[in-house]
């Protein structure tokens, strides 16, 4: 992979993040997607409590491993969160992790989880929905566009190229609350890549249960984010509302937002 191919994926981060107005956890006290939305279309925006954007036509996918596409990050963004985020000055900064510890060789990151991060349905975000969400990215059955960034975690390639297990991923839970990352290479940017949308946690249960549809029914799309995914009008829009479980749910300006 090279860098430039790299440098691309990040843009499409920063693209989507300079969007919404990606916000920071708690302790940053950076504004929160819908604050900053709301603040850049002026104080009358800001007042009102519903906001309506355009992006363009259905989105292919909503499934963090799947997507490809800014207005498909756009929406996953304000519905997911991952270890780190980007904030308004795009800059990576915690987000579902409250603190990370390097090895000196920075070849190994130990991350933490928040203590108050939860899923939509009110159950508790664990380490071990990152390492299942990025088992399923890595695995070629998966076909995930962006499986490549894991080169630069242990085994990425061997795993992309079916010569080890998705298991076998340079990434564990070492309990519900610490994630460790062990690197094959340098990569000076992995807290924006830990912000990518593919490095999103998704739910296990509900992916086995639902299969490929698990992204089509509200009632099954299970997120972390800011907003929670209310009303899919294919070919229409799509309505978010605030996530009442989301620990930074306080800082988010806009009760709902309407994706035409």
């Amino acid at each position: 992979m090279t860098k430039r191919i790299v440098s691309l994926v990040l843009a499409l981060v920063l693209m989507s993040s300079a969007f919404v107005g990606c916000g920071s956890n708690a302790s940053n006290s950076s504004a929160a997607p819908a604050a900053s939305t709301a603040a850049s279309t002026g104080s009358k925006a800001a007042e009102a409590q519903t906001l309506s954007v355009c992006i363009a036509g259905e989105p292919e996918t909503i499934d963090p491993a799947l997507n490809s596409t800014v207005d498909g990050a756009t929406l996953m963004i304000h519905a997911f969160e991952g270890l780190y985020t980007i904030d308004k000055d795009s800059k990576p900064v915690l987000a579902q992790a409250k603190d990370e510890k390097v090895s000196d060789d920075k070849m190994t990151y130990t991350l933490t989880l928040r203590d108050d991060i939860k899923w939509s349905d009110g159950k508790p975000v664990t380490a071990g929905d990152f390492v299942y969400a990025w088992q399923r990215v890595v695995d070629p059955k998966t076909a995930a566009p962006y499986a490549y960034l894991f080169d630069y975690f242990v085994n990425g390639e061997e795993i992309r190229a079916g010569k080890k297990q998705p298991t076998e991923l340079g990434a564990k839970a070492i309990d519900d609350k610490t994630i460790e990352i062990k690197l094959a290479k340098p990569c000076g940017f992995i807290n924006k890549l830990l912000a990518f949308p593919v490095l999103f946690p998704v739910r296990k249960d509900t992916i086995e249960a639902k299969g490929d549809k698990w992204t089509q029914d509200p009632a099954s799309y299970i997120s972390n984010g800011p907003y929670v995914l209310k009303d899919w009008s294919h070919k229409e829009s799509m309505t978010y509302t605030k996530n009442p479980n989301y620990y930074n749910k306080d800082k988010i300006t806009m009760d709902t937002i309407k994706f035409v």
